[in-house]
């Protein structure tokens, strides 16, 4: 089911929600377009989960690293990364996201985290990805294009064996997503039914990092999601209540997701709460 179609400032963006057949693999689809009249620059902030984007446009994003520039793929697969990446955005942009559920990228496309290397995998390369972003050019509208894609991915859980053999990961990413404030890593794998050691090696394969960095990641998404609510608590007591010792230890781990205060974040950010403007010219 899609949300109305919003449209501000020569932007449109919609969601929908996926139906039965997905929604167990799938948490939301996403559909984002429109033209800054020249290409920018944003912060893109850690999410905690793994994403398939798809450009329909001529142009696509690149990423900018400390040592190196990676032009993104038009159809890739977005692991979990625990700290932010600065994208450089064409003019005009029509991109579809498809946010995955814990094992989702495994269960539809066969994607496990090591096989990311650390950067967005073409899907092309694991998955034929063509008809995919065929299906959503040639669809007519957001709620179309959505519904697409949708279909194509409705078509593809086939790789529910090779899933399974991770369930219990699946499970602590569950878990740690659920509660990250209050989730015991310590006990973790005893509560999932495997050992500590196992837990380690299977988390890594599904999700790219260890148990307690993907615990670290989700306090600070979650702590995002709230900053809103600062005022109600002040800086203090807003940390105590995201699961911090204290004001300095939810800064120091904000800046280690971000690259930036909390203050430099409100000062910065977009609409969108994951995005962060970049004066290119600074």
């Amino acid at each position: 089911m899609s949300d109305r179609v919003h449209a501000a400032a020569g932007a449109r963006w919609a969601k929908r929600l996926p139906g039965a057949r997905l929604s167990e693999w799938v948490a939301v689809m996403w559909y984002s377009a429109g033209d800054r009249g020249g290409r920018t620059r944003e912060r893109l902030l850690p999410r905690g989960t793994v994403e398939l984007v798809i450009e329909l446009g001529p142009e696509h994003t690149s990423i900018i690293g400390p040592d190196r520039r990676i032009d993104v793929d038009p159809v890739s697969v977005v692991g979990i990364s625990p700290g932010s990446v600065v994208l450089d955005r064409p003019n005009r942009f029509e991109t579809i996201g498809v946010t995955f559920r814990p094992g989702g990228a495994i269960a539809l496309l066969g994607v496990c985290a090591d096989e990311m290397d650390g950067a967005p995998l073409p899907l092309g390369l694991v998955w034929d990805a063509a008809e995919l972003r065929e299906r959503a050019i040639a669809a007519t509208g957001p709620d179309e294009k959505l519904a697409a894609v949708e279909r194509v991915l409705a078509e593809q859980v086939r790789h529910i064996e090779r899933v399974r053999r991770y369930d219990p990961a699946i499970a602590a990413m569950a878990r740690i997503a659920a509660a990250p404030e209050r989730c015991s890593i310590a006990d973790l794998g005893s509560g999932v039914g495997i050992s500590r050691r196992r837990l380690e090696e299977t988390f890594r394969v599904v999700v790219g990092l260890t148990p307690k960095r993907f615990q670290r990641l989700w306090r600070f998404r979650r702590a995002l999601d709230r900053i809103d609510h600062r005022h109600e608590l002040g800086w203090a007591a807003f940390a105590l209540e995201r699961g911090y010792y204290d004001q300095a230890h939810f800064s120091n781990e904000f800046r280690h997701h971000t690259g930036l205060t909390p203050d430099g974040y409100l000062a910065a950010r977009t609409r969108a709460l994951n995005h962060v403007r970049i004066d290119v010219a600074a």
